[in-house]
């Protein structure tokens, strides 16, 4: 899958780490903003296939997104549903869980779109590169169209099964080692 291995994409954010920290020129600085965006970038890379500069916008609001989802996912709430599953989850909960969700997947959705525009199905650079080649193959194997929907995106991220016209000749590579074989 692509030409870059995890290895080199980590190397990469550690070097943007590094120019990152000494703009900051040995002054005192909170260091949890660009320690926590480093590992995001790095599955971003992995996914997208590009990583995102620290102050780009979409990459800002993906963190937000992110940080608001673990915050509502760890609050007591929560935790005793998961303790006492009687009680329930309050809606308001699940409304606002349920929004950050939809904007996380409108993301991503955005995401595919664009790799759909220069798909190249011979030579994948990411996750969603083998994912969207591999829907191509199915494609041109005598399958009905598939078209891409938000409800797809969980699918797509976990390689969980898919929709009941796909499940039987779409296997999802799960890691990219599992992708090696996979056009």
């Amino acid at each position: 899958m692509g030409k870059r291995s995890v290895e080199e994409r980590v190397q990469e954010e550690a070097q943007c780490l590094v120019e990152e920290l000494r703009k900051t020129k040995g002054q005192p600085t909170d260091p949890t903003f660009i320690l926590s965006c480093a590992p995001c970038n790095v599955i971003c890379s992995i996914l997208f296939r590009d990583r995102f500069k620290y102050n780009d916008e979409k990459f800002l609001h993906l963190m937000n997104l992110l940080n608001e989802n673990f915050r509502l996912v760890n609050e007591p709430w929560i935790q005793l549903y998961n303790f006492l599953p009687a009680f329930g989850i309050p809606p308001w909960r699940t409304q606002k869980n349920f929004k950050i969700n939809e904007e996380l997947k409108d993301f991503i959705l955005e995401r595919v779109k664009e790799h759909q525009k220069v798909l190249d199905p011979n030579n994948p650079q990411d996750y969603i590169d083998c994912y969207l080649s591999k829907m191509q193959q199915v494609r041109c194997m005598g399958e009905a169209p598939y078209l891409l929907s938000k409800a797809d995106i969980p699918r797509i991220l976990t390689g969980h099964k898919h929709r009941r016209d796909m499940r039987e000749n779409l296997k999802v590579p799960t890691s990219p080692k599992d992708a090696t074989g996979f056009l």
